[in-house]
């Protein structure tokens, strides 16, 4: 779903600028204007169970880092 037009405007994050505020990408979220001059940065990420793979399946796709190979985490585990 993209937007919500409905009467609840939900309850606000006030927090510092510089602060991160972490929540599941499927919470409907909103932000006020960015009233500076300076770009509003976002950082994303998610979990999938199954491998990111590029399109030729060669490999993970850029910045897709396993967590777990074959049920043992990663940077533990055999390659």
């Amino acid at each position: 779903m993209i937007g919500y037009f409905g009467d609840d405007p939900g309850i606000p994050a006030v927090v510092p600028a510089g602060s991160i505020v972490g929540f599941s990408s499927t919470v409907f979220h909103r932000s006020g204007a960015n009233t500076t001059p300076a770009m509003r940065r976002a950082y994303v990420v998610q979990y999938s169970p199954e491998p990111i793979l590029n399109e030729d399946r060669s490999g993970p796709r850029i910045q897709a880092v396993p967590l777990l190979r074959d049920g043992d985490h990663a940077a533990s585990g055999p390659s």
